[in-house]
């Protein structure tokens, strides 16, 4: 059995692709997934081209799964206050794999100290989320919430890779849990095993889940995890 326009893939996709800013009609939902697939067929004499063509080839860049294939970025770059246009086009979509959402933790558990301390904030929040708006949402009792904001505002990449992070980890979330729903339901046999495949994957399957909902946490020094947004209580 296959998903098809599932409600809660189409909240993750949206908020997702909001993440990349304008891109054309290429890059629907449907195809990114099929972008995504394609990473694994790319010749190694494609890769290495794409990544000499990245301003991210010289030091300091980490191979990531693009719409592009294997492509060596340079964080910084790519989230730097503007965006690096390439021969007219514009930078590669990240995809939602665990080597993207790995690097740009590693690379926000350095950034994101110095952004604190550059700001003049003592502490980071426990937790980062956003709304359905994509408003930043803090702990209710979090001192500095209005001297971050501020901060976030003043320094748009580091709010979009902050969002990026939440982002690709939920979209790789709700893609595990729909292939394991499309495995679990496909070995069903008889009616009641379908009814239980289904009874367990509801969170999924229903319009006002939550299983693919994540957020940033942090210990004060500002080292983040991602978990599940249940987990963290927050205030506008």
């Amino acid at each position: 059995m296959q998903i098809q326009g599932s409600y809660r893939a189409g909240q993750v996709a949206s908020a997702y692709s909001a993440l990349s800013g304008p891109r054309n009609t290429s890059n629907t939902p449907s195809a990114q997934t099929a972008n995504f697939a394609d990473v694994v067929t790319i010749s190694a004499a494609a890769r290495d081209r794409l990544a000499a063509d990245q301003p991210g080839s010289r030091q300091g860049a980490v191979h990531l799964d693009t719409d592009k294939g294997d492509v060596a970025l340079n964080l910084d770059d790519y989230f730097g206050p503007k965006s690096t246009v390439i021969n007219g086009e514009l930078p590669p979509l990240l995809m939602p794999s665990q080597r993207n959402i790995d690097a740009i933790t590693q690379h926000l558990n350095q950034a994101f100290p110095a952004f604190l301390a550059a700001n003049g904030i003592p502490a980071a929040p426990a937790s980062i989320n956003y709304d359905g708006a994509g408003q930043i949402q803090f702990p209710a009792d979090y001192p500095y919430a209005a001297q971050l904001k501020q901060a976030l505002q003043d320094t748009p990449g580091m709010d979009r890779e902050l969002m990026t992070a939440k982002g690709l980890s939920e979209f790789k979330n709700l893609l595990d849990e729909s292939q394991a729903f499309q495995q679990d339901y496909s070995a069903a046999n008889g009616q009641s095993e379908i009814n239980a495949v289904i009874a367990r994957y509801s969170s999924l399957l229903s319009s006002n889940g939550n299983t693919a909902s994540m957020a940033l946490f942090f210990n004060q020094q500002g080292q983040m995890h991602i978990g599940k947004a249940s987990d963290a209580h927050v205030s506008t």
